[in-house]
């Protein structure tokens, strides 16, 4: 036998590894890529009009105010909408609430006999996708001048409760991209549940998007309200957060990521048989809870938006998810019949 040429499977191994790091280099670049854009694609709610309108100068003061929105928004426990006067009383009668159960509208009712002058609405709302909005409108009633506040509004988010929460959200995208992984075994690579590094890769994945999940939940109260971390011991905020579109939604994803784990056990568990199968639905149930918390359950039409949404990050997971375990499970495990039928 000629001592120079390669023994056999070292060419598909070495085949392999460059598709894979070929593979990696293109993940990068797209998470890279997908970074830079990322905030572009933010689109929150924005005010289309109010009454009202900011600047306008009324001859008497209006029974209520009212702030429009381009999409539906929410108050609860953590948004408002204040009106103050000149001195910086507080005038309305009331709490915030929604005119004939419009979303997109946010109304308050003013107190009567007030005088003329100078009002300023300020307001605090989340936006489809959990993100805080605020901002002023003002009025001016009589013949005075229309006085500026003293002070800009406050910002809308804490920078590091911010910075905290959008870590988290990439924590519950990191694990779910993990645990889709399971569609490797699950289909091409049967033989992949025996190999340790694949179990313990869904695993984590699996307890990175509960735990990703469960703090986006404690901290979206503070993260809303524009407040530190250190709030996030205030029970009145996650109760808040929990009535919330955002916090039913991210309550029905641990639901289903319980239902997920002994399916995934099953998967893992190298049995044959269709029922193994049950844990796709389960998967995409996760995935359609992302579409519910962002401006997807705010497009028409929303069963088709919500649907293409989710198709989108399910496509995510799977891809990279599959790259992740090819290359810390399925290459360095080093077996050569299976490369060819997982990398063809």
């Amino acid at each position: 036998m000629d001592a120079r040429r390669p023994a056999r499977g070292v060419r598909p191994r070495r085949h392999a590894a460059r598709r894979a790091l070929g593979l990696l280099a293109l993940l990068v670049a797209l998470f890279g890529a997908g970074l830079a854009f990322a905030a572009a694609a933010q689109a929150h709610a924005t005010v289309v009009s109010s009454d009202p309108a900011d600047g306008a100068r009324l001859k008497s003061v209006p029974a209520q105010v009212q702030v429009t929105f381009d999409e539906p928004v929410t108050l609860g426990g953590l948004g408002y909408l204040h009106v103050t006067d000149g001195a910086g009383r507080r005038v309305e009668a009331g709490e915030a609430f929604h005119p004939a159960g419009n979303r997109a509208v946010v109304a308050v009712r003013l107190r009567a006999g007030l005088g003329d002058g100078t009002y300023i609405e300020s307001f605090r709302v989340v936006s489809a996708d959990s993100h805080p909005v605020t901002g002023i409108v003002r009025f001016v009633v009589g013949n005075g001048a229309l006085v500026l506040p003293s002070s800009a509004p406050a910002s809308a988010t804490d920078p590091v409760t911010s910075t905290a929460f959008d870590a988290l959200r990439w924590l519950s995208y990191a694990g779910v991209a993990l645990l889709a992984a399971l569609w490797l075994p699950l289909t091409v690579w049967p033989g992949g549940a025996a190999v340790p590094r694949v179990r313990r890769t869904v695993w984590w994945g699996w307890s990175l998007a509960v735990l990703g999940t469960v703090l986006e939940v404690v901290v979206q109260g503070p993260y809303a309200a524009g407040r530190g971390l250190a709030s996030v011991a205030d029970a009145s905020l996650l109760d808040g957060t929990l009535h919330t579109a955002y916090g039913q939604a991210s309550s029905a994803r641990l639901v289903l990521l319980g239902v997920a784990a002994p399916l995934t056990g099953l998967v893992l568990s190298g049995r044959r048989g269709p029922y193994r199968f049950a844990v796709l639905p389960v998967l995409a149930g996760i995935a359609l809870t992302f579409s519910f918390v962002g401006h997807a359950n705010t497009t028409d039409p929303r069963w088709l938006s919500l649907t293409l949404d989710a198709a989108h990050l399910s496509a995510m997971a799977v891809w990279i998810g599959g790259l992740v375990l090819v290359l810390v499970a399925l290459f360095p495990h080093g077996a050569a019949a299976d490369l060819p039928r997982v990398l063809p």
